[in-house]
């Protein structure tokens, strides 16, 4: 849905003018009425494919979009870099925006001539009027379907969520208690106990290790999932992040793209390459012995173990970042 909305949003401004005149106004920028070029999944060397990319003879303005996710790691970062270091924006004026539907604030100094600023979904959805074009009209219905017209208001299920959230964040961070010292072992790192809490805000909770292959940094997670727009149910499993322009190079990442044809791991993309090796929770409320924590260990033991069996044949693919 996130790729879906994103398209539809850059139609919107390459096409209807007064939209665009909105929103610019909404940014505090002056664009004009020509010579704006918009596109989507915009390469930025190796700094990875910002969501939108408007730019004038004056202006450079990059767009990172979330829905349900939030940034990956260094994302924005990243592109700030490659804003203020790249030669052919040398001589332009210099933005950058996050737009998120859920609350997401970010610290990031302007400065090189770079303006950063964040946004809401819900702003595009006021933003949105009759003098706009049907698609853009198509745009606000889509944000309202999907809860963003006004993410302020709590719901009922906002508050059902509330009575059982201790218990099962208490459930959670048990496995992952014990999965932390494996990670450290194993691979010579794991987060913090209280960075799991920062993963809440992208549907997840982990733990986490920064790894190279060669020179290219990527993230090995282990923990809980609950990504709406890739599966109807929260998952429980092991995770492995590649940033996705690295990724696709032939020579790279041989040794991980040999674990989707194992049985029990698949690929895809969700803002980064996900190669992932997981199961659906529900699965475990039929267990016969009744020993969630249990069934729940010996199925992500089986799964790091074929990550370890790779790493003992490809010992440079698991560098300690």
């Amino acid at each position: 849905m996130e790729n879906y909305l994103i398209e539809i949003l850059t139609y919107c401004l390459e096409n209807d003018c007064s939209f665009r005149s909105e929103f610019s106004l909404l940014l505090q920028l002056d664009l004009p009425e020509e010579g704006v070029r918009v596109s989507s999944q915009y390469i930025a060397d190796t700094s990875g494919r910002p969501d939108i990319v408007i730019e004038t003879e004056g202006k450079i303005i990059l767009i990172e979009c979330k829905v349900e996710s939030s940034e990956n790691p260094k994302q924005l970062s990243n592109y700030s870099e490659y804003l203020r270091k790249s030669n052919s924006h040398q001589d332009k004026e210099k933005h950058l925006i996050y737009l998120t539907k859920y609350f997401d604030p970010k610290e990031l100094s302007d400065g090189d001539g770079l303006k950063f600023k964040q946004l809401r979904w819900h702003e595009i959805f006021t933003l949105i009027c009759e003098e706009h074009q049907q698609i853009t009209q198509e745009l606000k219905k889509l944000l309202k379907a999907h809860g963003m017209e006004d993410p302020k208001n709590f719901s009922i299920e906002d508050l059902l969520a509330l009575k059982t959230i201790s218990s099962t964040i208490s459930k959670m961070d048990e496995v992952l208690a014990y999965f932390s010292k494996i990670l450290n072992d194993e691979f010579k790192g794991c987060s913090t106990y209280s960075s799991r809490s920062s993963k809440l805000a992208e549907n997840g909770y982990s733990n986490y290790v920064s790894l190279k292959n060669d020179s290219i940094e990527y993230w090995l997670s282990i923990g809980f999932y609950w990504w709406e727009d890739i599966w109807d149910n929260p998952q429980v499993g092991i995770i492995i992040s590649v940033p996705t322009k690295a990724y696709k190079i032939e020579d790279n990442f041989k040794e991980f793209k040999s674990l989707s044809q194992q049985t029990g791991w698949i690929q895809f993309e969700r803002g980064d390459h996900r190669i992932c090796y997981v199961k659906p929770l529900s699965t475990f409320l039929d267990s016969k012995t009744n020993d969630h924590f249990t069934e729940i260990k010996g199925f992500l033991e089986g799964g790091l173990e074929t990550v370890k069996e790779l790493r003992r044949t490809s010992p440079l693919a698991f560098k300690k970042t």
